[in-house]
């Protein structure tokens, strides 16, 4: 919860605690000569401590209210599309006749969308990095320097291409 959202809840809280005080001193007004002073007193010192008690059992519902929004949050990680197929790498102990010897990176023709039916972000980008060499990406914001990052890392799968 922000700032003001717990400001207002304090507020209502603490109104809702005046009236119920208000409201007890007007029957005991009205019953005065029926009561004893004592339980009077006793009356009033509970109606102080109810505030703090009110207080304490709101923040415990909104404390069980955020650990149920996280248990939702862990069931909606089910729902996340997992990578395609034909990307996964088969895991082998043996060295490939095709794996690279080199750290060469090679971008051949990529196009890449951050969600389905937007705009293409990479537009048939190609380049080649021969291993070894130190390359610097600069550009203007927008011009796709970390969407490289993202694709280079697999964060974001791919519309067409390869890496």
């Amino acid at each position: 919860m922000n700032q003001c959202m717990q400001k207002q809840q304090a507020l209502r809280l603490d109104l809702v605690s005046c009236v119920i005080t208000a409201m007890a001193l007007v029957i005991v007004i009205i019953y005065k000569e029926e009561e004893k002073s004592q339980v009077i007193a006793v009356l009033f010192q509970y109606l102080m401590n109810f505030q703090g008690l009110q207080k304490h059992l709101v923040g415990c519902i909104a404390s069980l209210q955020r650990q149920f929004i996280s248990v939702g949050r862990c069931f909606k990680l089910y729902e996340i599309p997992q990578e395609k197929e034909e990307s996964k790498m088969e895991t082998c102990t043996c060295k490939s006749q095709n794996w690279p010897q080199q750290g060469n990176v090679t971008f051949n023709d990529v196009k890449l969308r951050y969600r389905p039916k937007t705009d293409l972000v990479l537009k048939g980008l190609n380049f080649d990095i021969q291993g070894g060499h130190k390359v610097g990406i600069v550009g203007r914001t927008g011009a796709g320097k970390s969407t490289m990052s993202l694709a280079l890392s697999r964060i974001i799968e791919l519309e067409s291409g390869n890496i």
